[in-house]
């Protein structure tokens, strides 16, 4: 069982479970932080970056880790077992398996994520084209490689192409292969210990340094801190670096312009959205896989594929997710009437709530104070109450700019919204972000950023 794949299926159930939920955010924080260790009498260790961190996984989704792991293991398997998940720290799990392989600090990359494996289309030849440049010749035209496109379109699988590339001309490469979310909560554990030189070591002697997600790291100032220290250790030193965002470093809110300028150096590369060609050239790419992981022999009809790829707004691994949908109900219809292939009939059943469309959002003022609060990390008692301070007051007036300008609430009734304040209050502030809106590229960006939110 390679866990690390189990892993990345865990991980796309339950953001698909937890989209467009209260606990998105949560989602987001706190399981995609972790980070898979090793299995041991039908127990999964997840390493968590601190206490904190550990303790809200325990408390809240402990119960839903398991029975993810058991479902995806035994859909990978054939094999039905019920998995526990315990979450400890780095040094916790140093004390229970200090011989382990996949201790942190370890590569950890999916051997399936290859060139070979990877589909080219229109939509992406540019992004593996850079990519195969940087695996030939690291450090040098192309550093750093920056790779920006929306959820599953395959940044992650050129990242770690890359990767098992120069490790597979050179296996002594140091290679760090890190999300940007688990990057943060090391260093947060590395500034509590008091061992911040250890963290600096780590990463600036690596010859190949690939960073994941970098959106989330806006917030974050002493690791956008460390991050450009980083850089110019390894830029100087020859190193390569790469990079993938949802969206190019100028739009990334609150990147500060010394690390966006930074990231432009070398060459940026992005992956649209794949076209009907491109997409079911992925699903038969994948199939022989998903048909393994799944334990099925049954022949899959090419008509399959073409209806699944026709669904235009999914990405790459909502497709995966369909077609394991499609193969895993054919596996039950076959135990109870032997079938011989998987046709349109079983497709269409299978998928008949797969692919919802979306249904008009009811903006609501309280949905957008709700929102710019999550966005913020605040309370939504903090932002209708009276404190004044920096990392209230600006959340507090972005909420009023919003419900100013996307609903039709007067002043008044946007004060009466946010705890009873003047309607000169609200005026003022929505006057205020406005006019940073027009002559700051930082705050555009923010707004930008809250108001995709908001519509998505």
């Amino acid at each position: 069982m390679n866990l690390t794949v189990i892993w990345e299926d865990v991980l796309a159930r339950l953001e698909k479970n937890f989209e467009n939920t209260v606990l998105e955010l949560s989602f987001n924080t706190y399981i995609k932080t972790l980070k898979p260790m090793f299995e041991e009498d039908l127990t999964i260790y997840l390493c968590a970056g601190d206490e904190t961190h550990k303790d809200m996984v325990q408390q809240r989704f402990l119960p839903i880790l398991a029975e993810t792991f058991s479902k995806a293991i035994s859909d990978a398997t054939g094999i039905e077992e019920h998995y526990a998940v315990v979450i400890d720290t780095t040094s916790e799990l140093e004390l229970i398996a200090p011989k382990k392989e996949s201790m942190p600090g370890v590569l950890h990359l999916n051997p399936a994520y290859t060139f070979e494996s990877f589909v080219v289309g229109d939509s992406n030849k540019f992004a593996h084209a850079a990519s195969r440049a940087v695996a030939d010749d690291p450090g040098h035209t192309y550093n750093p490689l920056f790779i920006y496109g929306g959820v599953g379109l395959g940044k992650t699988h050129l990242m770690q192409a890359i990767g098992n590339s120069m490790l597979e001309k050179n296996p002594n490469t140091k290679i760090i292969y890190i999300t940007t979310e688990s990057f943060v909560s090391e260093l947060i554990e590395a500034i509590r210990r008091n061992n911040q030189e250890a963290f600096k070591r780590k990463y600036r002697n690596a010859d190949l340094f690939m960073m994941d997600d970098i959106q989330f790291i806006s917030r974050t100032t002493s690791a956008k801190e460390e991050l450009f220290h980083t850089f110019n250790t390894l830029h100087q030193a020859g190193k390569q670096i790469v990079i993938s965002s949802d969206k190019p470093p100028e739009e990334i809110p609150n990147l500060e312009e010394r690390i966006v300028s930074r990231l432009r150096w070398g060459i940026m590369a992005k992956i649209d959205n794949p076209d009907y060609e491109t997409r079911v050239a992925i699903l038969r790419e994948k199939l022989p896989y998903i048909k393994q992981i799944t334990g099925s022999t049954l022949d899959v009809d090419d008509e399959v594929l073409h209806y699944i790829a026709s669904k235009n707004d999914s990405n790459i691994r909502d497709l995966e997710g369909a077609l394991k949908k499609v193969i895993l109900q054919a596996k039950l219809i076959n135990l109870d009437k032997p079938i011989k292939s998987i046709d349109m009939n079983i497709t269409e059943s299978a998928l008949s709530d797969f692919f919802v469309e979306p249904s008009t959002k009811s903006i609501t003022p309280r949905y957008i104070i709700s929102l710019v609060c999550r966005y913020f990390d605040i309370t939504e008692s903090d932002v209708i109450g009276k404190k004044k301070n920096k990392e209230i007051a600006l959340p507090r007036q972005i909420a009023m700019y919003f419900l100013r300008d996307i609903t039709d609430l007067g002043y008044k009734a946007i004060g009466d919204q946010l705890g009873g304040r003047d309607h000169s209050t609200v005026m003022h502030a929505c006057e205020k972000i406005k006019t940073q809106y027009d002559s700051s590229m930082e705050m555009k960006n923010l707004i930008n950023d809250i108001r995709q939110k908001i519509f998505e």
